[in-house]
């Protein structure tokens, strides 16, 4: 996921908030 993410659109804000997000939620877990 963390890849086709990159492939997606590695320098967008949309991007950035989703990542952020993951990464909150995978911490939380």
């Amino acid at each position: 996921m963390f890849r086709f993410g990159l492939f997606l659109s590695p320098n967008t804000p949309e991007f950035v908030c989703f990542f952020f997000f993951f990464k909150i939620f995978w911490s939380s877990v």
